[in-house]
């Protein structure tokens, strides 16, 4: 069966590729039924005339990301008004993710994707017409396509509640962080221009506002007040810009907080780096902190990354986070700096990693062998 993966507004941005990836990986294992080509469009690549931070990439950069997945010649780059052509013309039995309504001149059948309900749990953070927005083409999935992939059971029963007289076949995608080998591998030598400190914790998440980083400052903060050894630091990486998201003057306010803090010396915004780059500083932290209030699946995509790569991780215990099953991970109360520090204090007086690499490759093995049945049921359920 030929499976056509639909990188449309996913190749944006760093979190989708990583879950397009994660997809291909998935389907392109080695003994699959499927052959899979990847459709990317031109028009969301990056090209001259962005923003040079932008968080497109350009063809080569998406085909070197894929690289030791998928051979370029299976990558196609297409034009809107290509993509029926060339379905046909590779013969695509069917399409995913798809994460708008979409409408086939020659019927191939599709598998929506519906990313979360944030918009529901925070609506303070959205305009009324993106609330609309959001509603409308949740609901043009859910009419539209036979079959839905989504992040996690939280998302599935969203979907039901808020959906409840749609008769479309939800599957939600298991809880499975998947490490390239390269991620394994020390590439010290690509981060040696950073400087960095020798102890550290980090936050790779964007800078919206639900992401809380505030409360990671404050909480640093705590954790050096009461914290005998004082030569620990906290790194940020991820885009700071973003007009969708993130508001006039939310980042000045951080810098003004990590300044009346006293934290200039210790906290580092680094912005959006390669990920190979971020991969190896969060295997170099003390450990990884999401703090975040919401998120569409367990633990978001950096607590997908750390697990994967045996990193520990201290997490906001909110809905969506018991859903992650790995053992090195600390829970706090959200917006807690009092105990998101202490949780600190634990991780940072334990330092061990506990898991090996064979241990970590085994439940990566385990992970795929989920994710791959959940997708083959919703294929094999979507072509019927």
């Amino acid at each position: 069966m030929n499976i056509g993966v639909f990188a449309k507004d996913f190749v944006e941005w760093g979190g989708g590729l990583d879950f397009i990836r994660l997809l291909t990986t998935c389907l392109c294992q080695k003994g699959t039924k499927y052959e899979v080509k990847l459709f990317v469009p031109f028009s969301q690549c990056k090209t001259d005339s962005l923003l040079k931070n932008s968080y497109a990439f350009t063809p080569s950069e998406v085909q070197e990301f894929f690289s030791d997945i998928i051979p370029n010649e299976r990558i196609i780059f297409y034009n809107s008004y290509d993509l029926n052509s060339l379905l046909k013309l590779h013969k695509i039995n069917i399409l995913l993710p798809v994460h708008t309504s979409l409408s086939l001149k020659n019927k191939i059948p599709w598998i929506g994707y519906i990313y979360d309900f944030q918009h529901k749990y925070i609506p303070e953070n959205y305009s009324k017409r993106e609330i609309i927005r959001r509603d409308s083409l949740f609901d043009k999935i859910l009419k539209n396509a036979k079959s839905v992939i989504v992040n996690s059971r939280m998302v599935k029963r969203d979907i039901e509640s808020y959906f409840p007289n749609n008769n479309t076949k939800v599957f939600a995608l298991p809880f499975a962080p998947i490490a390239p080998n390269a991620w394994f591998e020390n590439h010290l030598d690509i981060i040696q221009k950073y400087n960095l400190p020798e102890k550290f914790f980090i936050i790779c998440n964007q800078f919206w506002i639900h992401k809380e980083h505030k409360t990671a400052i404050r909480a640093f903060k705590f954790f050096l007040d009461n914290n005998k050894y004082k030569d620990v630091h906290l790194i940020l990486t991820g885009k700071m810009s973003d007009r969708r998201f993130i508001p006039k003057g939310h980042i000045s306010s951080i810098n003004s907080l990590i300044e009346n803090q006293n934290l200039s010396d210790k906290v580092h915004l680094l912005g959006h780096i390669p990920k190979l780059e971020q991969i190896q500083m969060i295997k170099q932290s003390i450990g990884l902190i999401q703090p975040s209030l919401f998120e569409g699946g367990p633990g978001g995509g950096s607590v997908y990354d750390a697990v994967s790569i045996g990193i520990p991780c201290i997490v906001a215990d909110i809905q969506v986070n018991k859903e992650i099953e790995a053992r090195n991970v600390i829970y706090f109360k959200p917006k807690s700096h009092e105990e998101l520090a202490l949780k600190m204090d634990l991780l940072f007086n334990k330092q061990e990693r506990d898991i090996s690499t064979s241990e970590l490759m085994k439940q990566q093995s385990i992970r795929m062998n989920k994710l791959y049945e959940t997708l083959d049921k919703a294929i094999e359920y979507s072509v019927e």
